[in-house]
Order: C-alpha cells, then sequence, then structure tokens
C-alpha cells in the first residue's frame, strides 16, 4: 500500500554505521525530510518513501548495499546486476536457485545455501565469513528484499513456511508481520532461514526486462509499497478502510461490506493475529503520516481526511504514534 509508514528502527539502523565514514547525518535526513528529534522517539514512524530515500542515499554515500551491517561492503550495483540475470528465468524454483548462485558467487555478504527437505524448499542464509559481525538489520534486510523480490517476479504473494532469525525477539517484531505478511516467524535459532512449500517453486515469473527498469528507478520503495497481500481479511479490512478513513466504520459495517458479520469477521481477523482496532489505528496512523510528509495538506485538512472530527483528537493521537505533534513532525522535517 502506497501509504506504508515504516518504523524508525529501520532508519536508525539504516544510519547506524554512517558516522564512521563521517557522513553527514543532518545532511541524509534533512534530504529524506525525516525530523531528528524523531529519529530519538522509539515508537516514531516515518513514510514509506521517507525511509527508500535515506536508504538509498546512505547506500550510495558509503557504497554499500548493507550499509556497514556487514563485515565487507557489497558494491552498489550488486542487487540491479542480480535482477538483470533473474528477469529470462521462467519459474519461482528458477528464481531462488539462480538467486542463491549469484550470491555464492559474491563471495561476501551472504551466502545463501539450498537444501530440499521432503515437500519444502529450505534456504539457508550464511554469513560469508564473521558472523558475529553481522547485525540484525543486515538480516531483516536481505530477507525482506529477498522474499518481496519473488513476490515482484511472480506478481504473487509468494506464502512462507516458516523463518528463522538468529537473533531474539527484538522490540519491532511486530513489524516483522507486515513485512513478512503475517507468516511465521521464530526467534533464538540457530541458523537463518527461509522455506517455502515445494509446489509454490512452480509458479510462473510474469515480469519483463521493461517492467524490470520501472521497478529499478525506485526499486527500494516500490518493493516496499507492492501490494500482493489481497488475499488475507486483514488486507481486505485495511483496504476498505483506506477508500473512505473518514466514514469511521464500525466493525458491524466493514463485515457487512465483505459479507459476512461482525462475530465471523472478528474470529478471522484473531487468527491473522490482528484485530479491528488495531487495523483501523495503522490506517489512520500511516495515511496521516503520509500526508504530513508529502502533501501540503494543513494539519485540520489531514485530520479530516483520517477521519477525526476535531483536530485536537488528532493531534493527541498522532502524538502517541510517534512521539511528536503534527506540526513538530512537519516543521522539524
Amino acid at each position: 500500500m502506497r501509504n506504508t509508514s515504516v518504523h524508525v528502527h529501520f532508519v536508525r539502523a539504516t544510519l547506524e554505521h554512517a558516522r564512521e565514514q563521517n557522513l553527514d547525518i543532518s545532511a541524509l535526513l534533512a534530504k529524506s525530510r525525516i525530523s531528528p528529534q524523531l529519529v530519538e522517539e522509539e515508537e516514531a514512524r516515518v513514510s514509506a518513501r521517507q525511509y527508500a530515500d535515506i536508504q538509498t542515499m546512505t547506500m550510495l554515500a558509503m557504497n554499500d548495499e548493507f550499509v556497514g551491517h556487514t563485515p565487507h561492503p557489497v558494491t552498489m550495483g550488486s542487487w540491479t546486476a542480480m535482477c538483470h540475470w533473474l528477469i529470462n528465468t521462467r519459474s519461482l524454483n528458477q528464481v531462488i536457485r539462480r538467486f542463491c548462485h549469484f550470491y555464492a558467487l559474491m563471495g561476501k555478504g551472504f551466502n545463501p545455501r539450498l537444501e530440499l527437505r521432503e515437500n519444502i524448499l529450505i534456504v539457508y542464509i550464511e554469513p560469508w565469513s564473521q558472523p558475529e559481525l553481522y547485525g540484525l538489520y543486515a538480516y531483516e534486510l536481505f530477507l525482506f528484499t529477498f522474499h518481496r523480490l519473488l513476490c515482484w517476479i511472480t506478481r504473487e504473494k509468494i506464502p512462507i513456511h516458516r523463518m528463522h532469525i538468529p537473533f531474539a525477539r527484538p522490540d519491532h517484531h511486530r513489524e516483522h508481520q507486515y513485512m513478512f505478511y503475517g507468516y511465521p516467524v521464530y526467534y533464538d535459532q540457530a541458523h537463518c532461514s527461509i522455506s517455502f512449500h515445494r509446489p509454490t517453486l512452480n509458479l510462473p515469473t510474469r515480469q519483463s526486462i521493461a517492467t524490470l527498469n520501472d521497478l529499478l528507478h525506485h526499486a527500494l520503495y516500490e518493493i516496499i509499497v507492492q501490494d500482493y497481500d489481497q488475499s488475507s481479511w486483514s488486507a481486505k479490512v485495511m483496504n476498505l478502510i483506506t477508500r473512505d478513513p473518514a466514514a469511521n466504520n464500525s466493525l458491524a459495517e466493514i463485515a457487512g461490506q465483505l459479507g459476512t458479520n461482525a462475530h465471523t469477521l472478528r474470529r478471522r481477523l484473531a487468527e491473522e493475529g490482528q484485530t479491528y482496532i488495531d487495523l483501523k489505528r495503522e490506517v489512520k496512523r500511516d495515511l496521516a503520516i503520509h500526508h504530513l510528509s508529502g502533501t501540503q495538506y494543513s494539519v485540520e485538512e489531514v485530520a479530516y481526511k483520517t477521519g477525526f472530527s476535531e483536530a485536537s483528537a488528532f493531534i493527541r493521537a498522532f502524538k502517541q504514534w510517534t512521539g511528536v505533534t503534527p506540526y513538530t513532525y512537519r516543521k522539524d522535517r
């Protein structure tokens, strides 16, 4: 969804090693329209465009696609070259095998290794050397862009069987639910891996060199906001709320639009680890961040567009979401 917001953890992780190369952090934040005060707030969020901008600019400045989170820089252009190698594949199985072979040839970053067990294909994500120097963000970035690339090239929401992360569950773990479409993530694991059911590998690829060139103009942003997650009840509910957030529909009204009743919809959302109240809050929050960071609407207009009858109530809610008022959010950026 184009209105998606990103937790400030990922901004801080992007900049974590930038100072070691004497980069001007203030300038990077300013060019990305991100308030320095926002970066200090524990639960703050930025728009997908802001995050994509600061990530891309930091990668370029460091000439490192992992922005210092691996022992040896992965030269800019590596991901683009890999995408060009994948674009002429015919099936998801071939995509995954070529992807792993490409990084095996790189000799730095990660070394993906395939293992087939009965009906499951496991991709182990192993550091080339000095695993203690690899940060959580390196794994998050690699896993996220790998899975989203598979979704993009097939134009499908690719189901994940399991994902293992060799770190303790972080404070921002709820973000992984969005990043990986709610599929199971296990923490404190001995190895990093992502696995898929074998029948999924037969999916055909549905992109071309022309669509790849379009993707690569704003690759990270397009990967973040791609919208192939339309089958879940959470996605259906969020789409309805996004169409008219000012309507402030009740759960029963949304259920009626989806051809079911409130009790059934509440149960189906719970099965996906969601509640209607949480989804409604997330839509309003992300829409507010989108408008404040990318439009010239006044705070009062943004309040109305996000379903608040009074600006004062919106200001209080926005401060709970980000740690700052909408006026501070816009002024400081």
